[in-house]
């Protein structure tokens, strides 16, 4: 297959590696694309400015981001027809009432393009064979006909939207090759699926068993299933592997000594395993966990000589897909260290061991060596030398319970609360013929008997009993270093599989947080981010929506169990959520159901997970945008993103708590600043942000807030605060620097000319810029909050609280298309 020209992912280029793969070669940039979604754009704007230049919907239009390209590299399928147009080539919806379409046997078209959310890619006949070519793939992957159409209707069900591509298809040297020299599909006992994901195969096989249950007893139709078989297990096998390194690797990279653990992998490599693991949960927006990381790649490279006894993992609990399991391990911090032993079998109280962190490398070393002693005199951790202390006043016990072979014994004497003897011996563990042992400065016996003065020292030992001391300067290498010149005299030698690169050591809170900004940097990314920086201080309904989300999902359903104040806390939350957030009909039904599940002594946060499942799937007419970050979108996935959306999203419950109430004058002054205070103690993932925020709130004595306007104000002053002590921090995002809002070129009458604040004015700005009708609904399909602005309401009766939305205006709206706009789009208003 050398000889098909495929592009490999680059940045979020998909729909331009869609187009190259299509057309077998590299005809297309970024470039190019971005030039047709620019005149695509303005031709929308001359169809708009048709209705008036000076119109207040001309004018809105303008402040839009562009619907033909985004800030991840995605282009719409507008611009693909284009960019198809100057090949003489055409793409028609596979479920469209064209006769080109209709009853066609897939086999006999000539390419599909086919796309999800934000991807693009090609399935394409070249020679007499079809090839997936998607860019997330290794290499192509043959598809047989007999599959085709089965592989175009599982990409159905899960939402993709399928091409095809009519017109002659530029000549490729492919074509010719394969046509002579076909493909030849890998055997199934050669299939790696087959040979490294042991569970995919066994689902693999239960699902194409129920498949073909009816056909099991025609041989052809068995050597159908079988070739099926192995056909979806090598797609569904390099899907799995590529997400995982893709979406998965958080604040890690195949790169690091790290193991990359996630929902797919974790039950397989930790439960059961033959060695220990010990686990790193973090959420990767968290600024704590950015500073933490290069601390844990350094110790998972400090201890790669261990990892046949303990690996070092993490795994990412801000990963949708992860969310359940982090739940069930009741992780309720970030980050939050776990130990799993050797053997450890699942249930529902195997949560593995609270490990401590340490401040740097050495004392993570230090922590963890201390869980392995304590997992020895547990009676566990059996694959470990011996690290418990000798207790012995002699050296006669030294060979106990030592394999035959060995030959010498080193014997370690140090203070007590050092960790050398230990992380020696384990340094050393494969070393054949010999054994590591300490003892601690406490055992007087010992060092009586043998005149030992000078700490610390090693003190070899034969079988005979016949002992050497050796001098050391009492570093961990140098200690290696002794033992290793003596075995060197003996005609022996040491196995050390300790790092020889360097490795950061310094305090992990005084990290300089790595840039993870994108590596793409097209003009349409940087256009978008510039449109929306002059649209000043306003509030995305997506950014909303993606806030309440991440909430829900990520912080309150991933505990276990809620009762109590966590409990009150939630009822709390979701009352005004149901009083004040900007939902529809569905979404209004949505907060309800779950303030019923709230409304019993305790919930499962499991329970509260699968309401919100539901309710995201498409049909649903809950949420009315894509789960994504328009104005809290960071220059990296590790910035801003879910604490931005939180400010906001408070910001805006307290204004229209305000504007709501402002007759009433028995209104709870504290309604909506008590529930973030209780929301931010009992549920907000970052431990540190979380007791600071709580210090802030009795340090401005919250609790003495009179007034709803006050509340609004006391928010914005806390949020300034928050501002200026993280202004010029490691966490704070380069290309968005804290300050204090609002700019003054935004809201000039808000400071006074001795430059302090006007409140009053103050208060006016933040009335306007988190009130409802200055919601904006760029990317949100505002038919689902506005019911009647376009289809039907749900049928009453109906067993399901959600009404279902017609799948093309899914597809249409969720990828960022513009369609002729809806008055509410241009007004931003309700």
């Amino acid at each position: 297959m050398d000889s098909i020209f495929h592009e490999k992912q680059e940045g979020s280029l998909c729909a331009q590696h869609c187009l190259n793969s299509l057309l077998q070669g590299p005809y297309f940039t970024a470039v190019d694309l971005s030039v047709w979604a620019e005149k695509l754009d303005e031709e929308e704007r001359v169809r708009m400015a048709e209705c008036g230049e000076e119109s207040e919907d001309y004018r809105n239009f303008l402040k839009q981001p562009s619907g033909n390209m985004d800030d991840s590299g995605f282009f719409s399928i507008q611009v693909i027809s284009k960019a198809l147009q100057v090949w003489g080539l055409e793409i028609v919806p596979y479920n469209s009432a064209d006769e080109r379409v209709k009853n066609c046997d897939p086999s006999k078209m000539k390419a599909f393009i086919c796309n999800y959310q934000s991807h693009w890619f090609t399935i394409r006949r070249i020679g007499n064979q079809w090839f997936n070519l998607n860019s997330l793939l290794s290499k192509p992957v043959l598809i047989s006909d007999t599959y085709l159409s089965l592989y175009l209707a599982q990409l159905k069900n899960e939402g993709y939207s399928n091409f095809v591509v009519f017109g002659e298809l530029p000549t490729c040297t492919a074509d010719e090759i394969i046509r002579c020299n076909p493909v030849v599909a890998p055997t199934l006992n050669s299939s790696p699926s087959f040979e490294e994901d042991a569970e995919l195969q066994a689902a693999l096989k239960l699902s194409l068993s129920q498949e073909f249950e009816s056909n099991t007893g025609n041989s052809e139709e068995e050597e159908l299933q079988k070739a099926l078989m192995l056909s979806l297990s090598c797609e569904i096998y390099e899907q799995k592997k590529y997400k995982q390194f893709l979406d998965g690797q958080g604040l890690y990279s195949p790169d690091d000594d790290v193991v990359i653990l996630t929902v797919h992998n974790f039950n397989k490599e930790v439960m059961r395993s033959p060695q220990a693991w010990l686990v790193e949960f973090y959420n990767s927006w968290c600024g704590f966990c950015q500073r933490f990381a290069p601390s844990w790649k350094a110790l998972a490279t400090d201890v790669k000589g261990w990892s046949d006894l303990v690996r070092v993992a993490a795994l990412d609990c801000s990963v949708d897909e992860n969310a359940g399991l982090c739940r069930e391990l009741e992780i309720m911090a970030y980050p939050t260290l776990r130990y799993f032993h050797e053997n450890y079998q699942p249930g529902p109280q195997t949560l593995g061991v609270v490990v401590q962190k340490g401040d740097d490398v050495v004392s993570h070393r230090h922590f963890l060596i201390q869980r392995l002693v304590a997992e020895q005199t547990e009676g566990r951790g059996t694959m470990y030398p011996n690290l418990l202390p000798y207790i012995h006043s002699d050296i006669s016990h030294l060979f106990d319970s030592t394999p035959v072979g060995t030959q010498y014994a080193f014997l370690i004497i140090e203070k007590p609360d050092t960790y050398l003897g230990a992380e020696v011996a384990l340094d050393l563990h494969k070393t054949p013929s010999i054994v590591v042992r300490h003892t601690f400065s406490n055992n007087t016996g010992l060092l009586n008997n043998y005149a030992i003065g000078r700490l610390p020292t090693v003190m070899s030992v034969d079988r005979s009993n016949n002992y050497q001391l050796l001098a050391s300067s009492g570093s961990r290498q140098e200690i290696k270093t002794v033992i290793a010149n003596f075995l060197q005299n003996k005609h022996l030698r040491v196995t050390d599989e300790s790092p020889k690169q360097e490795i950061f050591t310094g305090k992990w809170l005084d990290v300089e947080v790595p840039d993870m900004s994108s590596l793409i940097q097209e003009r349409a990314r940087q256009a978008l981010k510039e449109r929306i920086k002059l649209m000043g201080d306003v509030v995305f309904q997506m950014d909303l929506e993606t806030a309440l989300r991440y909430s829900l999902k990520h912080e309150i359903a991933t505990v276990k169990m809620i009762t109590g104040e966590k409990l009150q806390v939630l009822r709390d939350y979701l009352n005004i959520l149901r009083k004040y957030f900007p939902f529809g009909r569905g979404g209004q039904l949505f907060l309800t159901e779950l303030a019923m599940k709230a409304s019993t002594e305790q919930v499962q946060g499991s329970d509260l997970a699968e309401v919100i499942r539901r309710a995201e799937q498409e049909d649903s007419q809950v949420f009315s945008s894509p789960q994504q970050w328009l104005a809290c979108r960071g220059s990296s996935p590790s910035y801003r993103g879910y604490p931005c959306g939180l400010w906001k999203l408070f910001h805006y419950l307290t204004v229209n708590s305000a504007e709501r109430n402002i007759n009433n004058n028995r209104a709870n002054p504290l309604e909506i600043l008590d529930v973030m205070h209780g929301y931010v103690k009992n549920f907000f993932g970052c431990h540190d942000c979380s007791q600071h925020f709580q210090e802030m709130a009795a340090k401005r004595e919250m609790r003495n807030v009179s007034s709803l306007d006050s509340s609004v104000l006391w928010l914005w002053m806390a949020h300034n605060e928050v501002n200026k002590r993280l202004s010029g921090d490691q966490t704070e995002d380069p290309e968005y620097p804290k300050y204090q809002f609002p700019l003054k070129e935004r809201c000039p009458l808000c400071r006074n000319n001795n430059n302090t604040w006007n409140l009053v004015e103050v208060l006016r700005y933040l009335k306007h810029a988190y009130s409802n009708i200055n919601v904006r609904y760029i990317g949100s399909d505002t038919t689902i909050l506005h019911v009647g602005l376009e289809g039907k309401p749900a049928a009453s009766g109906s067993t399901s609280i959600f009404r279902a939305i017609d799948m093309s205006m899914c597809f249409i709206l969720y990828r960022g298309y513009r369609k002729k706009p809806y008055v509410h789009d241009l007004l931003g208003k309700v």
